[in-house]
This record gives C-alpha cells, sequence and structure tokens, in this order.
C-alpha cells in the first residue's frame, strides 16, 4: 500500500486550532492502493453558527423566521445528527464544499472544526473549502435577546490553520494563489479541492456572492489535471459555486464567472465530475462540449435546507461513479440521545412543514405588490408552498404535473408579468429528471 506520510508539529494555543489543545500534532494519511473502491460523503452549506453567539429572543426568531430557509435554530442539532451518520457510514472521505458558516464567524469556525475533529477522530478524511459566506464576511455577526452585535470574522490564513487536519496538511499540492489544494485519495483517485471565491472583495455592507477560478489558480489546476492524466488517476473537482448553469432564471452569481473557460479546461484532462453548493437545491446539470464529452456538475441541496441531506458517492476505479442522496435521520438521533422535543422527534414532517410556510409567506409578501384579491394571493402562493420544497430537494419530477394542472399555477398564467412567475416557470419548463441519482461511467 502506498503510503503518504505527513508528520507536522504545531505550537498553538486553542483559540488558535479549533481543535484540542495538544502542543504537538502527528497527522498521518494512507492512500488505498490501486484498484480499491472509494466510498465518499458529500455536504455543503451547514451555514453552522455558534451556539455561544446565540441568545435566543426575538431578534433571532425574526432572522430565521424570515429568512430563504435555513434551519438555524436547529443548525446545532442537525450538525451534531450529520456527524453521528457519518461515523456510522463509514465513507473514507467526508467532503464539505462550502458556506460552512451562517456568516464567517470565528466563534463558529472553531466550533464546527472541533466538532468534525470527531469525525477525524474516527478514521474518516475530511476535504472542506471554502464558501462565499466563510472568509472576510463583515456579517458575522452575534444575537442578544433583542439585538445583533459585531463579532470577528477570519481571513483565508485563518481558514487554512482553523482546517488545517481538513485537508490541507495532507494535501499533495497547494495553489500559492488561493485556498484549492490536491488530495490523494487513492492510487485510482484524487479529489481535487478548488477555492472558487472572491473574498477580496468584501467590503462591509456588500458580501461577494458571484465566484471564479484566478488565473493562476488555472495554471495550476492545468498542471495537475496532467499529472493525474498521466498516473491514470481520476480526478474529481470540487468548488462551493456551480460549474455550469442549473436554471435559467438564477445562475448569475451562482455559476463561476469564467465557466466555459473551466469546462474546457476539465473536459481537456477528460474531468467527468465536479461537486458543487451555493444555490442550496439538489441538481445535476449537464455541459455537452463541442467533442461530445460531458462534464457533469452535481450540486447537493443545503444540510440546513429540507430534505437536509448529503450525497454518497461510490468510485469504483476505471468503471464508474454512483451519486446518490441522502436524508440525516435527526429523528432517531433525537431517539439515540433522549431529545424529547416534539420538533426533533418528528423533525421531517417539521422541516417539511417549516420550509413550506417559508416559501408561503414570502409569495404572498411578493404579490402584495400587484393588484388582485386576497383569494387569488392566497391560490397563487399555494403553488410556491407546493413547488419549493420539491425543488430544494430534487423531487420537482413528483409533483410538476399536478402543479402545471391547478388552478393556482392557472393563476400565474393569467396574472401575466409577476416577478416569481419567472422563477416558477425555469423550475416547471426545465429538465424534469432525478435529482438525487446519477451513474456517471469512467470509460473514455
Amino acid at each position: 500500500m502506498k503510503i503518504i506520510k505527513l508528520i507536522t508539529i504545531f505550537c498553538f494555543m486553542l483559540v488558535m486550532s479549533g481543535c484540542d489543545s495538544s502542543a504537538e500534532y502527528i497527522m498521518e494519511s494512507e492512500a488505498l492502493p490501486k484498484g480499491s473502491p472509494v466510498k465518499l460523503m458529500v455536504a455543503t452549506d451547514i451555514h453552522y453558527l455558534s451556539t455561544e453567539l446565540v441568545e435566543k429572543g426575538p431578534k433571532f426568531d425574526n432572522m430565521y423566521l424570515s429568512s430563504d430557509g435555513k434551519q438555524v435554530n436547529y443548525i446545532n442539532e442537525i450538525t451534531e445528527a450529520f456527524i453521528e451518520e457519518v461515523i456510522e457510514k463509514k465513507p473514507d472521505v467526508l467532503i464539505l464544499s462550502g458556506d460552512l458558516t451562517f456568516n464567517g464567524e470565528n466563534k463558529s469556525h472553531e466550533e464546527l472544526a472541533e466538532k468534525l475533529r470527531v469525525i477525524i477522530d474516527n478514521g474518516i478524511r475530511v476535504l472542506v473549502t471554502p464558501g462565499n459566506h466563510d472568509i472576510k464576511n463583515y456579517n458575522a455577526i452575534g444575537f442578544n435577546y433583542d439585538s445583533i452585535y459585531s463579532v470577528d470574522n477570519i481571513t483565508a490564513k485563518d481558514f487554512k490553520n482553523i482546517y488545517k487536519n481538513c485537508g490541507f496538511n495532507s494535501a499533495i499540492s497547494y495553489d500559492p494563489s488561493s485556498l484549492s489544494y490536491v488530495s490523494e485519495i487513492s492510487e485510482d483517485l484524487w479529489v481535487i479541492m478548488l477555492d472558487s471565491n472572491i473574498y477580496e472583495n468584501n467590503r462591509i455592507n456588500r458580501s461577494e456572492v458571484s465566484g471564479e477560478l484566478r488565473d493562476d489558480t488555472l495554471k495550476w489546476l492545468e498542471e495537475w489535471l496532467a499529472k493525474a492524466e498521466s498516473k491514470g488517476v481520476t480526478p474529481i473537482t470540487v468548488m462551493h459555486h456551480n460549474l455550469v448553469n442549473h436554471n435559467q432564471v438564477f445562475n448569475k452569481g451562482f455559476t463561476i464567472n469564467n465557466s466555459e473557460e473551466v469546462c474546457d479546461l476539465l473536459n481537456k484532462y477528460n474531468v467527468k465530475v465536479n461537486l458543487s453548493g451555493h444555490i442550496h437545491a439538489q441538481s445535476i446539470a449537464e455541459k455537452k462540449m463541442a467533442d461530445g464529452n460531458r462534464v457533469t456538475d452535481i450540486v447537493t441541496s443545503s444540510l440546513s435546507v429540507y430534505a437536509n441531506q448529503y450525497g454518497m458517492i461510490d468510485f469504483l476505479p476505471g468503471e464508474k461513479i454512483n451519486y446518490s442522496t441522502n436524508p440525516i435521520d435527526i429523528e432517531a438521533w433525537a431517539k439515540r440521545n433522549g431529545i424529547t422535543d416534539e420538533k426533533l422527534v418528528n423533525f421531517e414532517k417539521y422541516s417539511y412543514d417549516f420550509f413550506r410556510e417559508s416559501s408561503y409567506k414570502k409569495a404572498f409578501e411578493d404579490l402584495l405588490e400587484y393588484e388582485m384579491t386576497n383569494e387569488e394571493r392566497v391560490l397563487m402562493a399555494e403553488t410556491v408552498e407546493e413547488l419549493n420544497p420539491n425543488y430544494f430537494s430534487g423531487t420537482v419530477k413528483d409533483v410538476y404535473l399536478e402543479i402545471l394542472e391547478s388552478d393556482s399555477y392557472k393563476l400565474w398564467i393569467d396574472k401575466g408579468d409577476i416577478s416569481l412567475r419567472s422563477y416558477i416557470d425555469s423550475i416547471l419548463n426545465g429538465d424534469i429528471k432525478d435529482e438525487n441519482n446519477i451513474t456517471i461511467k469512467l470509460d473514455k
């Protein structure tokens, strides 16, 4: 077996590490031998918020109840249940593709890194890359009972230090111009974690949402894709932003700015799969290249949003990559841990209802700008209430015909130019398919 050893001595304080307080840490990782099947788990957009930054009260309640469906009120429980499930499933590698924290709070990063250490201690490798929320975020805040306050954010250097045991220390190469790195999982598989963020553009009251791969990063990436090709290694790339468009309406700020250039580069070296997040919706999109090849971008939906799921990947060298999703079994976790909170004991229903209610409320409020009866608003908001949970969980194929034939959707057609109409149609008239499962063959 080929063994990659990395022995690093750190003299550090607990506040800087986000892990334990030992003065010396020795890390050793093994690359699986040639021909080994590899099991990967992938999750994204946790948006973890430290419990120490939240005093429950009207300010916090108003934030999560009026947000985009993120269940930040239960994010600690969701994360704990997920970690137990990772340990139970025992993949070879856990991949987290960005937006690890709510708004890049230093305390949230440190607390999450400490939780991830439990996974590492169980012999599972963890690889992380930042999202647009994670670094130099001036919206990093904590919650008092009836007010908010600013808290420390982190720099790119801080991120690499806090998560040093989550991919960085065992990398076989780092990109000097970003937080991108190459992780050797086996003699057949490299996972290339790409930093697609433009956090240097962040300012007070302005956070950069869009992403791209820098020119220097592209040069570094090509160098390592060429090395992978020469060694007969299959590369899987991971980034926070989407590689290709997943929706006709909302793609600006979600798909990387230099998508065409990156797709061409990946295709040149026969990269079949990219993993991403950012849009919070479960979605699989392919780009057909000029030579007939396809590059597939798999977006796993947000762990903090219904259906609170993660992806499972089975890599069979030289054969195929299988991807499927699983929701976290938070109800079983609650039972095992003696938790009696009714929302956690019945979390699947609670999460579904929470997202439906959030979707309905936002749609209804948007429709108040237009002249119509209240009864019409109710019916039209019900379309969004039904559509959103299915769109974000990747199950639109189960409901789209019913919605298209409903009286409430006919009202959307009759009312004409309403802002949400283009969003609804982009889903219902899009590529209706299974978004939760795909098999990609690796033969050239």
